[in-house]
């Protein structure tokens, strides 16, 4: 069998070595042959390239590059989606595709005009509901007439894309739903959440005097209460709130450090820090390379992250949710988001805010103490059941074999 699949994020970026690798790898050893054509950040790539050709070498998996720096956003999208139809054409001289997997939407274009033009089937793994995060996002800001000329397009092109897919992945269940009810999808669709690798985050590979030497160097100290927060900050990301919930957290547990692990500027959380009142004393920010995440993760006692609760986060599956839960740590986010709400409601390793309201923060860390007894292993039985990356594979895997017969 072999697949073909598209990608507008590249396999050296955060995104393609944690979320898209993992499944290629374990794809790849379930006798399928992948030929990816991924676009990669030109700074990203020149710093990543051997790392993933080393992994990529050594499977069923042939890697073929573009390479874009982005410097003109709107023109770059379109010249990209083209250079990524070129090649895709070049490729299929060689190889005919049994399915064309297309992971969000500028990929969906050049599946569709390889499906026309080759019968190829495509899946569209849609992520995200394209236009609407990026004007959520605030990087296509809807007051300038051109960024508002690109959502009206993108929007009005998902009622082209959906009914020419061949098959709809999607990351939730909320998602469905719209997909189903509010665009009338009449193709197979699927869920697949963002998924965990438990060979990587595995609770019991992790040794006391790594843990210990950590939070030295860290400046824990061991009678100190760590929550964190894991991922990128702005856009979506409410740090401002997540520092209101410390400040309040701080009244009840004064020795709590919020530890932020994070690739962005440290000074997004000091600003935050400074603006919302928090003493730096009780602040630690610092970034791990995806091998040192479990680690990290294992020295905190509870996980924190709130997300914007719009429109084009109904799509969201947190991947960090799964992480955490996978190490046994139990978790606080905000309704909204995606299943986040079905998943942890009722259950004995999460906490909901209903609202960024001092109210509702005092609420949930009233209930914390109950929270923090909760048995490990209920977070990982549920990290397993929800966020399962060898689920995963083999749901891809079956799709694709669907794909093939039809």
């Amino acid at each position: 069998m072999n697949i073909l699949y598209l990608t507008y994020d590249g396999l050296t970026g955060p995104i393609g070595r944690s979320q898209i690798l993992p499944f290629l790898c374990n794809l790849s050893q379930k006798g399928i042959h992948i030929q990816v054509l991924s676009l990669e950040d030109e700074y990203l790539y020149k710093k990543g390239k051997k790392r993933i050709e080393d992994i990529v070498n050594n499977l069923d998996i042939e890697w073929n590059v573009l390479t874009s720096s982005y410097k003109i956003p709107v023109f770059s999208l379109f010249r990209n989606q083209n250079r990524m139809k070129s090649f895709a054409k070049r490729l299929y001289k060689t190889t005919s595709f049994d399915v064309v997997h297309c992971r969000s939407f500028p990929a969906v274009n050049t599946g569709l005009y390889l499906k026309k033009h080759y019968k190829s089937k495509v899946l569209f793994d849609m992520r995200v509901f394209y236009a609407d995060d990026l004007a959520n996002n605030n990087i296509w800001k809807l007051k300038n007439p051109i960024y508002h000329l690109m959502y009206c397009y993108f929007k009005q092109r998902e009622k082209d894309i959906f009914p020419l897919s061949d098959y709809i992945v999607t990351k939730t269940e909320a998602s469905k739903t719209i997909l189903l009810q509010d665009y009338h999808v009449d193709v197979p669709v699927s869920v697949i959440p963002s998924c965990v690798d438990f060979n990587l985050f595995d609770r019991n590979s992790i040794l006391q005097e790594d843990k210990k030497e950590l939070r030295q160097k860290l400046g824990i100290a061991e009678d100190d209460f760590v929550i964190a927060y894991i991922g990128s900050l702005g856009c979506c990301y409410l740090i401002d709130e997540m520092m209101d919930f410390v400040g309040e957290l701080l009244k009840v547990k004064p020795q709590t450090k919020f530890l932020v692990i994070t690739p962005d500027s440290e000074q997004l959380v000091v600003q935050s820090a400074r603006k919302k009142g928090v003493d730096m004393q009780h602040i630690i920010v610092d970034f791990a390379i995806r091998n040192q995440m479990p680690l990290y993760i294992s020295i905190i006692d509870v996980s924190i992250f709130f997300i914007k609760p719009v429109f084009s986060k109904k799509a969201s599956s947190p991947k960090k949710m799964g992480e955490v839960l996978s190490l046994g740590i139990p978790v606080i986010t905000n309704m909204g988001v995606g299943d986040v709400d079905t998943i942890v409601k009722d259950s004995k390793f999460g906490l909901l805010v209903e609202d960024f309201s001092t109210k509702s923060y005092q609420h949930v860390i009233a209930l914390m103490d109950d929270l923090l007894k909760t048995d490990p292993n209920v977070c990982i039985d549920a990290a397993k059941s929800c966020f399962s990356l060898e689920k995963g594979v083999d749901e891809y895997s079956n799709i694709y074999r669907l794909l093939t017969k039809t």
